[in-house]
């Protein structure tokens, strides 16, 4: 199952990369983050609790970063574990400049286990585009706030 968008922004590409590649500012913009157990500039290790019905209670989500190119490119592997039941994902960022700054992203499950692998692709596909853009509403709320003079 693959997950693909673009966002634009009118920020410069090395502001957005900054952003996009900082595992503790993109923490923060986790929906249903419940708490940040590690972070370091590599990995981030953290507990959702997602609101579906199909997958009550806590999950752990480890973000591994795969590979770096700054500021053009960032590729993670995401595992989320429950008792009963995991998810690994792969997750790739591109950047380029194009007058405004485009980021192009792509996800693509690479394994479901236990209780989500009998779950539907349309219901796993319905929550993952939630969780999408509100990550991305997310982020350019942070952006903005940021912009805003103090």
């Amino acid at each position: 199952m693959r997950f693909a968008g673009q966002e634009t922004f009118s920020q410069p590409q090395g502001e957005i990369w900054d952003k996009v590649s900082d595992l503790q500012f993109m923490a923060q913009l986790i929906p249903d983050l419940d708490r940040i157990e590690q972070v370091d500039s590599d990995q981030l290790l953290c507990r959702v609790k997602p609101k579906f019905a199909f997958l009550a209670g806590s999950l752990q989500l480890r973000f591994t970063v795969l590979e770096r190119d700054p500021p053009n490119h960032l590729k993670m592997s995401i595992v989320g574990k429950k008792i009963g039941a995991g998810l690994t994902l792969e997750v790739t960022v591109s950047l380029a400049m194009d007058p405004l700054t485009c980021l192009t992203w792509e996800g693509e499950v690479q394994q479901r286990t236990g209780l989500l692998k009998p779950i539907g692709n349309s219901l796993i596909q319905g929550a993952a585009e939630n969780i999408i853009t509100t990550l991305w509403a997310s982020f350019r709320q942070a952006l903005s706030d940021e912009n805003q003079p103090s």
